[in-house]
């Protein structure tokens, strides 16, 4: 390789570093302990679930991301809301997503398990501490 191509590289290099150095990236914290999740439903069963905090550059909260995987626990198909509300350290409710299941099937057929995603990037999640999700079949 001679000098030229070397520079080139280099320069190549310097400037994909320099961009994810300013380009406002962001890092994401996983927090899959079961005191940060409070979970409520006649329907379903939650199966897994984690808990994300996505931060920007000056480590401020921007997204919190709830996952999880939930199966239905009656013999019949249903379509369920999963409701994800945001709580702080205080107890103070920071607002709320949900997230619809159309389609469940009943407990033991094929497709009775299945994922949810519910984001949350309102204005206060900087403060949240702790999410309560609720699970109830849409009428």
């Amino acid at each position: 390789m001679d000098k030229d191509a070397i520079k080139l590289l280099v320069v190549i290099i310097s400037i994909f570093f320099l961009s994810m150095i300013f380009c406002g990236c962001t890092s994401t914290e996983v927090n899959d302990e079961e005191s940060n999740v409070d979970f409520k439903s006649d329907v379903v069963n939650l199966l897994d679930y984690n808990i994300e905090y996505t931060r920007n550059r000056e480590q401020r909260i921007v997204v919190v991301t709830v996952t999880g995987m939930i199966e239905n626990k009656l013999d019949n198909m249903i379509d369920v809301d999963v409701t994800s509300e945001f709580y702080d350290e205080n107890d103070n409710y920071l607002g709320e997503e949900t997230f619809t299941i159309f389609g469940l099937r009943g407990k033991g057929n094929p497709g009775y398990t299945t994922t949810f995603t519910i984001d949350y990037d309102g204005e206060n999640s900087n403060r949240i501490s702790y999410a309560k999700l609720r699970a109830e079949e849409t009428k």
